[in-house]
Formats: structure tokens, sequence, C-alpha cells
């Protein structure tokens, strides 16, 4: 008896016959469907097992239950939307849907502001951002590894950078196989500066972009008079420019400011 079978079929689409068997399309042809029937108790296979679900916008969904989890010791292959169910949280692989394509989500119950999620997504074949959403992250990211993490590309943060101790470190420009690491000069302020030498004038001109930088009333002045004690002093202060006056002007200075373009620094505060 020939059966006629669906014009156009996609993968996984299935179909009863009216000799009652179930078909499904794969591999270019339509073949038996012989489905997994439900089994308490472990699947083993020396190789591949593959699960697919039938028709188009179904998902797999592994779900351990009590306090299992989802377990694989061999890379795990995500073609598509699939996510993987453990008994507290929910790992989310979406490679071609959603607000978030080619990224992995990690969250915890349903997506809001109040209940956040941080994901893992691909931004060009060479880049990838690593972020979350929601009120209650407050734009923290927190990574801990022992062996501390170590990036050989550029890394930008629009936030915060807060760590226990910061400095840099390269190749010692004078001594082969030595190492140079310097500490940073820290404070109770966002501080900028500026420094250089002053012969002979009486202006100090500021960088023109301090005036949208820097909070005026806080800038303060260090002179160091050239070759003799002179008799040196700022006579006035400005975002724009500082003024000297004094006997014969040769000095280095030091002009030092806070910025105003983001909130004060909280010194001290409670730990959470």
């Amino acid at each position: 008896m020939a059966i006629n079978f669906p014009s156009s079929p996609v993968t996984n689409d299935t179909f009863l016959a009216p000799n009652g068997i179930e078909y499904i399309y794969t591999n270019g042809k339509w073949a038996p469907y012989k489905p997994i029937e439900p089994t308490v108790g472990n699947i083993t296979a020396t190789g591949a097992i593959n699960i697919a679900a039938g028709g188009s916008n179904q998902n797999i969904t592994l779900t351990p239950s009590g306090s299992g989890s989802v377990i694989t010791n061999s890379p795990l292959a995500v073609n598509n939307s699939e996510t993987i169910t453990g008994s507290s949280a929910v790992l989310t692989v979406d490679k071609t849907t959603g607000n978030y394509g080619d990224a992995i989500r990690i969250k915890s119950g349903a997506e809001s502001a109040g209940n956040p999620f941080m994901f893992i997504k691909k931004e060009t074949a060479t880049s990838f951002t690593i972020g979350g959403y929601g009120a209650a992250l407050e734009g923290s990211l927190l990574l801990s590894f022992p062996s501390g993490v170590t990036s050989s590309a550029n890394l930008t943060v629009n936030g915060t950078l807060s760590a226990t101790s910061k400095s840099f470190v390269i190749d010692h420009p004078t001594k082969p196989d030595m190492k140079l690491r310097h500490g940073s000069l820290e404070g109770p302020e966002n501080g900028v500066y500026v420094r250089g030498r002053l012969t002979g004038g009486s202006v100090i001109d500021l960088p023109d972009y301090w005036t949208g930088l820097v909070d005026a009333s806080s800038i303060t002045v260090n002179l160091t008079p050239i070759g003799r004690s002179r008799d040196l002093y700022v006579t006035g202060v400005t975002a724009e420019r500082v003024w000297i006056d004094g006997d014969e002007v040769d000095c280095y200075y030091t002009v030092f400011a806070e910025r105003k373009d983001i909130a004060k620094m909280v010194v001290e505060y409670e730990a959470e």
C-alpha cells in the first residue's frame, strides 16, 4: 500500500500514516519513528546519543529530580536553542534567538529586573561581552580564580573597577629575563594631575578639558624652585590656568584636582 507523505517536509517533522505507523523525516527521507520510551535510570552509550524534538519550536529539557544535576564528561554541542535545567539554576545556550544571540545565559527563575541573569555574548568573530541584566546586579561582576585572571588584550570597563591592589607588570626594560612591577598611587578621591616646568613665565595653562573634568575648588599646586631657593607663590587658580608670581620664575610644578564628572568616592562604607 503506497503512503502519501506530506510534501516539503523539514528535518524532524513527523507523520502518522493510515497504517498506524508514525514516521519521521530525517537525513532527507521518511523513516519509521522509534521514540525512546521514558526510563528511570541511566542511558549509557560508547558513542553519540542524538536526541531530537519533533516539529518546530520544540525544546529538549534535561531535568534531574531532587538535588540531582546534569553532568557531562565531554563537550556539550548545542546547535540552536536548548535549555539545561538544574535543581536551582538554568543554563541557556541561545545561538540564534532572543536579544542575546550567540550567548551563554546563567539565571535562576524568570528573567526580570529583580531577578537578574548574566550572559556571555559573541559580538563579532573576535570579541565577546560579559554582562548582566537586572537591578539586583547593581553592575557587579565577581571573577574568582585561584591563579588569577590573565588577559592578553585590551579590557574596557564601563563602570567602577575595584581591586585589593592595582599594578602594571611589563618585561624589564634593562634587565633580560626579569619583570618590572609598579603599584598604583592611591588616595581618598578620584584625582587627576598635570606636571611640568615653568621658566620665565607666570601662567601654567591647564588642559582645555579640565573645565568639564575637574572641580576647580579642589585644585592644589606644588612648586619646586630650580637651581636655588626662590620666593614663588600662587596668585590665582581656575580650571583653565594657574597664575604664579615671585622671584625669577623657574620651577617644576604639579597640579592636582578631583574629578567632577563622576560621584565623589565613598571612602568608608558598611561591608556587604
